[in-house]
């Protein structure tokens, strides 16, 4: 696990996709559970900062605030769409 590569692709996928599918997610939350796993194992973080410790608190609370963001949005898009589909019968 390079932890530096995982946060360029996590940021890559947030601000080049215009539009956050399902996809996205999906990419978004393979990265963050990667990254979260690899900092939750004793793995160094990638380089925010320069300051390990600072950067280690930074990346953890990216990755549970993104998650919890992911939840959102799949909880948003389900109530979206059941609202859609039983508008049309």
């Amino acid at each position: 696990m390079d932890p530096n590569e995982a946060l360029r692709l996590i940021e890559k996928h947030f601000t080049e996709n215009e539009i956050i599918d399902t996809d996205v997610l999906d990419t978004l939350e393979e990265l963050l559970k990667g990254l979260g796993g690899w900092l939750s194992n004793g793995g160094f973080p990638p380089t925010i900062t320069g300051r390990p410790a600072w950067d280690l608190i930074l990346a953890g609370s990216l990755c549970a605030d993104m998650m919890r963001s992911i939840i959102h949005c799949r909880l948003e898009y389900h109530v979206r769409f059941r609202r859609d589909d039983t508008s049309r019968n």
